[in-house]
C-alpha cells in the first residue's frame, strides 16, 4: 500500500509572485461573457494531461477559487449578488434559520470556495450599515428625515473610529471603490471591545465573527463539525438582536454554508484558497487600461 507523501507545498499559495494571469479581455464583464470564459478554462482543465516524473504519474486538480460573488452570480440561478448563490435564499429569507436550513444547496457552487479575502471586509460592512440603522432599526431607509439620521449616525462613528483607532472607514476614494480594504477590516475585528464601544453592536457577536475569519483565513486546517457548530452561534446572535436587518450574502454564505465549502475543499486548507493573488493584480489592471486610454487619446489627435 502506497502511503501519501507530501513532496512541496507551496508556502504561500495566495502571494501573487506564486501567480500570473493567463488571460486579458479588455471588454464589459456580462453574463454571457462570465459563462464563455468559465467553459473555456474547464475545458483547458479537461485537456490537461498526467505529468510523467521518475516513473511517477502526477494527477492535477485545479480549483476555481479565485472568483468573486459577481462571478458565482452569473454561474448560478440566483437573481442578484444580495441572494445566495448556493442554496438561492433572498435577503429576506436569510434571517429565518429553519428556512434555509431545509433548502437545497448546489453542490457544483461549493466548488467556488469562500472568498476569504473579500468575507472579512463584506462583514465589516455589514456590521458597520447595521451600526448607522440602531436608531432606526429599519434595513431599508426612507425618507429625508431617516437618511439625516442614518447620516448623522454614520458620521459619529466614522469619527471615533479615526480619532481612537486611526481608520479611515467607508470614505469614497475617487475611481477606486472605498477605503475599506482588507488591512482596515482586520483591524476592525482585532478589538470587539473597542469596535463594540463605537458602533455600539454586540461584543460578543463581533468577537465570534473575529474568530470565525482568522481561522478562515490562516492556512491552518479547520475542523469542520467545530466549525459548524460554531458558525451556528454568531448566526442565532445575529437573528436574536438584529433580525430587523436581513443577514448579508457573505454573512450567510460563511455562518450556514461554510462547513460545508470547507469540506468540500478539504484536501487542503480552506485559507490556501483566498482569491489575494488575482487582487493583487488590480493595480496592474488599471495600468494597463489607464495606458491604452493614453494610447488612445494619441491616435485620436
Amino acid at each position: 500500500m502506497c502511503e501519501e507523501v507530501t513532496v512541496w507545498e507551496n508556502p504561500k499559495p495566495c502571494a501573487a509572485a506564486y501567480c500570473r494571469p493567463v488571460n486579458f479581455q479588455f471588454i464589459k464583464e456580462s453574463e454571457a461573457v462570465v459563462k464563455e470564459e468559465v467553459a473555456r478554462v474547464n475545458e483547458e482543465i479537461a485537456n490537461l494531461r498526467p505529468t510523467e516524473y521518475e516513473s511517477n504519474t502526477i494527477e492535477h486538480q485545479l480549483l476555481m477559487t479565485m472568483v468573486d460573488a459577481n462571478i458565482c452570480t452569473y454561474l448560478s440561478e440566483a437573481k442578484s449578488n444580495a441572494a445566495c448563490y448556493i442554496c438561492l435564499a433572498k435577503p429576506t429569507e436569510m434571517n429565518d434559520l429553519k428556512q434555509v436550513g431545509l433548502k437545497e444547496i448546489s453542490a457544483d457552487m461549493l466548488a467556488f470556495g469562500l472568498s476569504s479575502l473579500h468575507a472579512r471586509i463584506n462583514i465589516m460592512e455589514c456590521l458597520l450599515h447595521i451600526s448607522y440603522r440602531l436608531d432606526l432599526k429599519k434595513w431599508s431607509v426612507r425618507g429625508k428625515a431617516e437618511q439625516e439620521l442614518k447620516d448623522t449616525k454614520k458620521k459619529i462613528i466614522q469619527d471615533r473610529f479615526r480619532s481612537e483607532l486611526g481608520l479611515l472607514l467607508d470614505v469614497v476614494k475617487q475611481g477606486y471603490g472605498t477605503t475599506n480594504d482588507g488591512s482596515t477590516a482586520r483591524r476592525f475585528f482585532e478589538n470587539p471591545v473597542k469596535t463594540a464601544s463605537i458602533t455600539g453592536l454586540d461584543m460578543e457577536l463581533i468577537g465570534r465573527f473575529a474568530v470565525i475569519l482568522q481561522a478562515l483565513t490562516s492556512g491552518e486546517a479547520v475542523d469542520i463539525e467545530k466549525f459548524r457548530v460554531y458558525a451556528l452561534k454568531p448566526a442565532e446572535r445575529y437573528v436574536s438582536l438584529y433580525n430587523w436587518y436581513c443577514m448579508s450574502s457573505t454573512m450567510h454564505k460563511i455562518l450556514i454554508h461554510g462547513a460545508d465549502i470547507i469540506s468540500r475543499h478539504a484536501v487542503i486548507p480552506i485559507g490556501s484558497l483566498s482569491e489575494e493573488a488575482s487582487e493583487a493584480r488590480n493595480k496592474d489592471f488599471r495600468r494597463d487600461v489607464s495606458q491604452l486610454e493614453s494610447d488612445s487619446e494619441l491616435d485620436t489627435a
